[in-house]
């Protein structure tokens, strides 16, 4: 940082070219953590409207609770569970990928 300042690198430039690039992996890892847990979200749908109207704030992980629980279908919840598990990995996996682009790691 202090080399680009001396540089001449200032404002937008400063923030772009260098302290993206340093803080690339933490912003990496909070994507995926943030996509794995917004796929997850339960409680706030649950309390807020129950899945309603018409289902439609019913998220994945809702469904497989009411399938387990409320009408007592294990075998379907534990199948939502394992799309939902193949879910996550094939978007992480796609994340992963695309990570060879923009996150930049010192050698």
């Amino acid at each position: 940082m202090e080399a680009a300042v001396i540089d001449g690198a200032r404002g937008l430039r400063l923030t772009w070219s260098i302290m993206i690039p340093m803080i690339s992996p933490a912003i990496f890892f909070a994507t995926i953590m943030t996509m794995i847990t917004s796929l997850q979200v339960f409680v706030q749908p649950q309390m807020l409207t129950g899945g309603g109207p018409g289902n439609a704030t019913l998220p994945l992980v809702m469904w497989i609770y009411n399938q387990g629980f409320k009408f007592q279908d294990l075998g379907l919840a534990a199948a939502g569970a394992w799309i939902l598990f193949a879910l996550i990995i094939i978007i992480t996996a796609l994340q992963f990928g695309a990570q060879k682009k923009w996150v930049h790691y010192e050698h």
